[in-house]
């Protein structure tokens, strides 16, 4: 596969740094292939539930916004997550994430 084989695009399309640090891609074309695999993937749910449930595009639209920022909370909780076990459990400086066991209050 080549420099800019839409395959290896394909493969590390979730993740637009890889394609930038591993593939050696320009910004403007990773970009661009990852808001084209954003708005395929979001798009064509979206269609398919406005179409089903008859409901307003104005009301799809105007929520679109709160999708990203629901991701950037996600991803902000998500990293916190992974350096209080990976980091701070090891090097005892936080204990572990809170496990909650079935009938324990």
């Amino acid at each position: 596969m080549g420099r800019h084989s839409p395959g290896a695009e394909a493969c590390a399309s979730h993740d637009p740094h890889a394609l930038i640090f591993v593939l050696h891609q320009d910004v403007g074309t990773t970009l661009m292939w990852w808001l084209g695999f954003e708005m395929v993937l979001m798009w064509l749910p979206l269609i398919y539930a406005i179409r089903r449930r008859h409901l307003s595009w104005v009301r799809i639209l105007r929520n679109f916004p709160f999708v990203y920022m629901n991701k950037m909370v996600d991803v902000f909780y998500a990293w916190k997550a992974l350096l209080a076990e990976l980091i701070g459990v090891p090097l005892k400086l936080t204990e572990g994430l809170v496990t909650y066991e079935k009938g324990r209050a």
